[in-house]
């Protein structure tokens, strides 16, 4: 596991420092939503112990990269509210694992939306704050 740990923060070191987190976050975001979209696995407990694992490595990376710890937590809180409805149906049952798994895209893609919305209202507030020969620095 320590190999693993190694591996993945010299990597994410790396894309971070060519992309930024931001980007970095995205990436990690999506390639999730890929490898779960075409995961094979038919056993739920299995799908879940790999996300903790997944989720161990992310939240011991160094750096730590906070924006994706969050995005992992949104996720597994995700996983558990879905779990606890399914309950309230009917006591016995745990979720299926396609179902987990679409809880797990349908989280990745409302977190893309609630940036987008909040990059739109940054830009929005910002505009109002520009005045004739400002200059601007994006980052």
């Amino acid at each position: 596991m320590q190999h693993i740990l190694e591996n993945v923060s010299r990597l994410i070191l790396e894309v971070e420092n060519d992309l930024g987190a931001r980007d970095l976050s995205y990436l990690v975001l999506k390639s999730l939503q890929a490898t779960v979209k075409d995961l094979k696995v038919s056993d739920e407990n299995t799908l879940c112990d790999q996300f903790h694992v997944f989720l161990k490595v992310i939240q011991n990376t160094k750096p730590r990269i906070g924006i994706i710890i969050e995005y992992m937590y949104q996720i597994l809180v995700a996983i558990d509210k879905a779990e606890k409805q399914e309950r309230k149906l009917n006591a016995s049952h745990k979720l299926k694992c396609e179902h987990i798994k679409q809880v797990i895209v349908k989280t990745i893609d409302e977190i893309f939306r609630q940036e987008e919305d909040d990059n739109k209202a940054l830009l929005h507030q910002s505009i109002s704050t520009i005045q004739d020969g400002d200059t601007i620095l994006l980052h």
